[in-house]
């Protein structure tokens, strides 16, 4: 079932001041809602009262407005004005504050919306409703004013009276005149309550003066129809089901409606006295405080307002396992309190947890701190006294390729052009290997002129030779010909290298490093020693996207400072490659994801 949009909105009222109010018939030509419709029934019943406060409004409800405002003057925007809504009675009321007292005359339009808050919006889409709303100042005899009164609410021993008079708005009294001769005086107030009038039909005159005990000659007569107790309404809260119960004899429709928005969530044709919406009926329902609203031949009928939560799974967009992140998406408020939340993965202690909001308002809960390609025994995210749990699951691995390419061209070859590297399983190559990826030279590397698929840039050695063992330079094993191409791709200089050796290989989850050292001689001199750290680190963001972290720098002794001047290096490194490496994040270079394998 679709949502309704309000419970038949805001009224969109019609009233005359002049030295007191009077309504006039409203014309077809005076109604302009694109958005929602307003017939003359709607409009029957419409009350107003005034004081130094201002103008007091009260009205039954009409379809489909939402909100709505006034204007003092035809070329000013609106004024977004508020609305009480009162069960007992089921009528609005709604404050206009009075003018300043610039002019004489007033003329008021009231404006209506379809949009549930239009101040809040940029284009709140208001509909000229009524104009000539007259407010006027001026002074008068009291004697030629007649009091206009009628009954607000009427309870079992009391009547709330509001009155229209007020043409010196604070400096009005009243007096009350029962049948039997009993007097009632009240003064500067826009309503008062008869008290100990019983439950039985009363007749009352009501007369007004300025100050002084000399009070008009025009009264008016006030029928205070008999008490009858309203109907009693019920809304409860069984499981995840919204039952309604005291619906009365005749009544034909009922509502679960939001008592904040006004929105109606579900509405249904009853025949009996009770009625029980069902989790079906909610389309996007979300959690809030409702309350049940019966129509019929009397009116309507509102019960008392209830919480309801929607159960967390429920609320449940999707879940999604990445390399290093696990999410769960739920729909919920955009106010709510992150802090509530906490989770965590069963065997991954370390893993970090918190909660950010997405485009669509819907809320992301993410673990991140994961392993790729890693089993998990699951886990649970905690909201209060709620579970989500997380099944057992796998995350996804990194195979693919990545690449870097230098954003501008530069002619001096210190630079890297491009560095793309392709990324498998290691043990699909060697089933004995302690490490989970092997990184290969990229078919598609510009320096891989033989386009060769085979030349694992790291780890140089798993096992074919013990760590420390030096290794020629000219040869033609694998690793011998990958550190061939290794030293070509990024030494700059004349040097020839003599051999290397594997000093330390560092294989963590996600992040590999090595550091080699190798042997040269340059231009006749003494053969000196360079040692080089390498390190690959795979990272992941919280959407899912995928990279490679390259990091190529000499480290030795005396010879970094000069060594390095060989060594290609990043012309345009990324800020987050500062925060990472500091003021060597020229030889960082971020290789993104570009095809899966």
């Amino acid at each position: 079932m679709k949502n309704k949009t309000v419970l038949r909105g805001f009224l969109l009222i019609s009233l005359i001041l002049s030295l007191l109010l009077s309504c006039s018939p409203v014309s077809n030509d005076d109604i302009a809602a694109p958005d929602f419709t307003v017939d003359e029934e709607s409009i029957h019943g419409v009350r107003a009262s005034w004081n130094e406060r201002g103008i007091t409004a009260s009205f039954p409800a009409v379809d489909e407005a939402r909100s709505y405002g006034y204007t003092f003057d035809a070329d000013t925007d609106p004024i977004a004005g508020k609305v009480e809504f009162h069960p007992r009675s089921g009528r609005y009321t709604m404050l206009i504050p009075l003018p300043e007292r610039e002019k004489t005359e007033y003329d008021i339009t009231i404006w209506a919306s379809s949009a549930p808050v239009p101040s809040a919006v940029a284009d709140p889409g208001w509909q000229r409703v009524r104009s000539n709303l007259a407010v006027r100042y001026s002074e008068v005899e009291i004697n030629s004013i007649e009091p206009h009164g009628y009954v607000v609410e009427r309870g079992e021993d009391c009547a709330e009276i509001a009155v229209i008079d007020e043409p010196k708005p604070g400096e009005m009294s009243y007096k009350v005149l029962f049948t039997d001769g009993e007097e009632q005086e009240f003064r500067s107030v826009s309503s008062f309550t008869l008290e100990g009038i019983g439950r039985s039909r009363q007749e009352i005159q009501l007369f007004h003066s300025y100050g002084d005990d000399v009070y008009g000659e025009l009264p008016e007569t006030i029928v205070i129809e008999r008490y009858t107790a309203p109907a009693v309404l019920s809304l409860n809260l069984s499981g995840d089901n919204l039952s309604v119960s005291g619906i009365p004899s005749g009544y034909r429709s009922v509502e679960i409606m939001n008592t904040e928005t006004r929105a109606v969530l579900a509405s249904a044709a009853v025949s009996g006295s009770s009625y029980t919406f069902t989790p079906s009926s909610f389309e996007g329902f979300d959690s809030g405080v409702f309350c049940a609203v019966a129509t019929g031949p009397e009116g309507m009928v509102v019960s008392p307002s209830i919480p309801y939560t929607v159960p967390l799974e429920d609320m449940i967009v999707s879940h999604e396992v990445m390399r290093q992140h696990y999410k769960v998406t739920i729909r919920v408020p955009e106010n709510i309190d992150t802090s509530m939340f906490y989770g965590e993965i069963t065997n991954e202690p370390t893993a970090g947890f918190h909660a950010r909001f997405n485009d669509e308002k819907e809320l992301e809960l993410i673990i991140s701190g994961l392993s790729s390609d890693t089993s998990y025994r699951g886990g649970k995210i905690t909201v209060g006294d709620e579970e989500i749990i997380i099944p057992q699951f796998t995350t996804d691995d990194f195979t693919g390729t990545y690449a870097y390419r230098c954003p501008e061209k530069n002619p001096d070859r210190i630079y890297m052009d491009a560095f793309i590297v392709d990324i498998r399983f290691a043990k699909d190559e060697n089933p004995g290997s302690q490490s989970k990826y092997y990184f290969y030279a990229s078919p598609e590397d510009p320096a891989n002129t033989e386009k060769r698929s085979d030349m694992r840039i790291s780890p140089l050695i798993d096992g074919e030779v013990a760590i420390g063992t030096e290794i020629q330079y000219e040869g033609n094993t694998p690793y011998q010909r990958t550190y061939q191409w290794n030293n070509g791709k990024w030494n700059t200089s004349t040097a020839v290298v003599n051999y290397w050796k594997v000093v330390s290989y560092t294989a963590a989850a996600d992040s590999y490093s090595a550091v080699n050292s190798s042997n040269a001689t340059m231009s006749g001199l003494p053969a000196v020693s360079a040692d080089t750290t390498s390190s690959y680190t795979l990272t992941e963001d919280e959407d899912g996207n995928a990279s490679l972290i390259f990091f190529n720098k000499i480290t030795s002794t005396g010879m970094a400072a000069v060594g390095n001047t060989f060594i290609r290096k990043n012309i345009a490194p990324e800020p987050e490659l500062k925060a990472l490496f500091g003021s060597d994040d020229k030889y960082a270079f971020i290789l993104e994801m570009e095809a899966t394998i």
